[in-house]
């Protein structure tokens, strides 16, 4: 349903400066294909604006919602922390008739939770020195949050 206008098989330095082009350029790096989108007649949409580089813009979003004839819930997810994650979790189930699974997402924090205590008991120079990368050349950081 998506395709997108860098090609897949470059080395990270190149697909690093094709990306940084088109976004300082404004340029999609996605396009939604809004004649299978309509076909598709979906009733929920997932979207996430985190991150420009994983998804389909907010406008073509917004085109292809203009072609539909009938009204169509968008969530459109920003998690920035394990916190927001969580929350974004609870957002999707909500959207889904799923929200009732509260057991479900006590487990889930309450492992957070207990990450958090254990990770905090690490004396620091015991602890281990991680970074997180999408690729190496140039230097790219993984992810928003990861530090948390």
């Amino acid at each position: 349903m998506t395709s997108n206008h860098i090609l897949v098989d470059l080395n990270s330095a190149l697909f690093d400066e094709l990306v940084f082009k088109m976004l300082r350029n404004e340029h999609a790096l996605y396009d939604l294909e809004v004649t299978t989108f309509v076909n598709f007649w979906p009733d929920l949409i997932v979207n996430q604006v985190l991150c420009s580089v994983c998804a389909v813009s907010g406008c073509n979003l917004a085109r292809a919602l203009a072609a539909q004839a009938d009204s169509v819930e968008v969530v459109t997810l920003e998690p920035a922390d394990s916190d927001s994650v969580l929350a974004n979790i609870k957002i999707v189930a909500a959207a889904t008739n799923c929200g009732d699974r509260e057991e479900d997402f006590s487990k889930l924090q309450d492992r957070i939770d207990e990450i958090r205590v254990k990770s905090v008991r690490i004396e620091k120079p015991d602890r281990p020195r991680v970074v997180m990368l999408n690729w190496l050349d140039s230097l790219f950081n993984g992810s928003i949050g990861v530090p948390k």
